[in-house]
């Protein structure tokens, strides 16, 4: 069942419509998808030509269509927004491209300048001056040889001329020649050094010249290596930028491709929708007008089902049984199950016995079958009660037997707790003693309680056993033990101590103070043990034959 419609329900076989319609607790009409109709009277109609579906049934496949369709088109919007990234992420890529290019002409342009640049001239120049000043030292060497082989001669010729002092006659001349002849050698030697002296110290001006060209220079080849090695390692980033940006732009594309490739299979899948969405309205057309047959069929339905019910409240008003066997009509197995009843021959034969019921009527005393009737009515009742009271008995017996496991587990629970602060109660009061309730022996603790006591490791047979202050904390624990179970807001005690020496007095009111801490106890005591452990005293005495009442804390007595 999908479709509620008022008091008429949608099935979706003629098996589930039989089983809900004659249904004791729900007795509804009901209408399967063949449009077969079943009815709680007893009316059975036929159903549709089997070879259109439902009107329902194509709603329900419109609905699943258009949901299909709204599920494409979202689709359809997420893929065309990943597109619009993908080619937003491409323009980034191709952007990026161009820079990259433009990064590569800048270094080519500066590798040019730095080629065509002054400093390379000015390099090539340092290299020619630097073989002309090794030129230069090698003739400086040689002019210093010659120099050397000059002084040497220099030497011989004062030694020739101390020989010449001792023999003048016949050195003189031979000396006059040679030194007119060393003369002219030195006097040549001198012209041919002083040109070279005069280059080398030209040579020198343009090495120093050059040297300081040459640290401007290298400043400038340092920075261009500089600017250099940056725009290499742009380029390097550039590179490895492009390198991503080609990879992402790779997967951008293989991802586009997949997702055209989806977008046509959407496109056919959306061309098939158009022509089923199309092919469905003509069906939801045709729907329609079987829609307006069918609601015609219902209106005719109902007015049938007025005259029906109008025809059943006359049967009523005629016929009393109706009214009390109502609820067996249609119940299978029973006299008024009309399943596989043809209608037109129980019409017949409905027809043939009212004929003789009118027949017999008038032979028949009215008066008697009312009687009758009337006794049956009663008998109805009476056994419709006696259920009802056998019925009401077994959930009393049910909730009797439910009370009395509540009251055992209650019982057991506050047993548990007041047997447990019995004993440490008693053991507060009396250390080195123990008392507990047990059951007598063979039952149970709904048939009552013993108390048992243990005085040191010797449990006692009797309360008699006990002395009379012995007792009164037995039975001060106990009372203390069920108050401690469900307490109060407050206590009133008097003289609960009456029969206690000091020390237990104590004890009792210790212990009032520390089990009972959201209690509070008012105490009628004689007993200065008492006093001890109180917040606030309240005192009477007589004074002139009036009683006067004097109030003090605890602290301060």
């Amino acid at each position: 069942m999908e479709y509620v419609f008022g008091s008429t329900l949608v099935c979706e076989d003629p098996e589930t419509a039989k089983r809900v319609t004659f249904d004791p607790a729900v007795r509804l009409r009901s209408v399967t998808l063949q449009g077969d109709t079943y009815d709680p009277a007893g009316v059975l109609s036929g159903g549709s030509a089997p070879q259109s579906s439902g009107v329902l049934l194509t709603l329900q496949k419109l609905n699943e269509i258009t949901t299909d369709l709204q599920q494409q088109e979202t689709q359809l919007s997420s893929l065309t927004a990943t597109m619009a990234r993908e080619k937003k992420k491409l323009d980034a890529s191709r952007k990026t491209k161009q820079e990259l290019d433009l990064k590569r002409h800048e270094i080519k342009l500066t590798e040019e300048q730095i080629n065509g640049n002054s400093s390379s001239s000015i390099i090539q120049a340092i290299e020619e001056m630097k073989q002309n000043i090794a030129q230069l030292k090698d003739d400086v060497k040689a002019a210093k040889t010659r120099q050397d082989e000059a002084n040497k001669d220099i030497k011989r010729v004062e030694r020739d001329m101390s020989e010449f002092n001792n023999n003048k006659g016949s050195k003189l001349a031979e000396l006059q020649t040679s030194l007119e002849k060393l003369k002219k050698q030195l006097t040549k030697n001198n012209a041919s050094i002083k040109p070279l002296q005069s280059e080398m110290r030209e040579a020198m001006v343009e090495s120093e010249q050059c040297g300081s060209d040459l640290a401007a220079a290298q400043e400038q080849l340092e920075e261009a290596v500089i600017t250099l090695r940056t725009q290499q390692e742009e380029l390097d980033d550039l590179l490895a930028e492009q390198a991503r940006v080609k990879e992402a732009h790779d997967l951008a594309q293989a991802h586009l491709s997949d997702e055209q490739a989806k977008l046509t299979g959407f496109d056919v899948e959306l061309g098939e929708l158009e022509d089923a969405i199309r092919s469905k309205n003509a069906s939801i057309t045709e729907g329609g007008l079987e829609q307006q047959k069918l609601g015609h069929e219902i209106e005719r339905f109902h007015k049938e089902q007025e005259e029906a019910m109008g025809h059943v409240k006359a049967l009523e008003k005629d016929y009393d049984f109706i009214a009390s066997d109502s609820e067996l009509f249609g119940r299978p197995g029973s006299v008024y199950d009309f399943r596989g009843v043809n209608m037109g021959d129980a019409k017949k034969k409905r027809k043939v016995l009212h004929e003789n019921f009118q027949q017999k009527k008038n032979k028949i005393n009215p008066k008697v079958m009312a009687m009758i009737d009337s006794v049956e009515k009663k008998e109805a009742n009476l056994k419709k009660n006696m259920a009802t009271v056998i019925k009401d008995k077994s959930k009393i017996e049910e909730t009797i037997i439910k009370l009395d496991e509540y009251k055992k587990e209650a019982l057991h629970k506050t047993w548990t707790t007041v047997n447990r602060d019995f004993g440490q109660i008693f053991n507060e009061l009396l250390p080195g003693s123990f008392a507990k309730l047990d059951p007598p022996e063979g039952k149970t603790i709904s048939d009552g309680l013993e108390v048992k006591v243990m005085l040191g490791k010797v449990w006692k047979q009797s309360l008699t056993e006990l002395s009379g202050g012995q007792r009164s904390l037995i039975a001060l624990s106990l009372i203390m033990a069920l108050l401690q179970f469900k307490p109060a807001p407050m206590y009133i005690l008097d003289e609960v101590d009456a029969a206690l020496d000091l020390s237990h007095t104590q004890n009792i009111g210790r212990l009032f103070k520390t089990r009972f801490k959201g209690s509070q106890f008012i105490v009628v005591s004689l007993k200065d043990g008492m006093f001890q452990n109180a917040n606030r005293i309240f005192r009477t005495r007589f004074v002139d034959g009036t009683s006067v009442v004097s109030a003090t804390s605890g602290s301060d007595r």
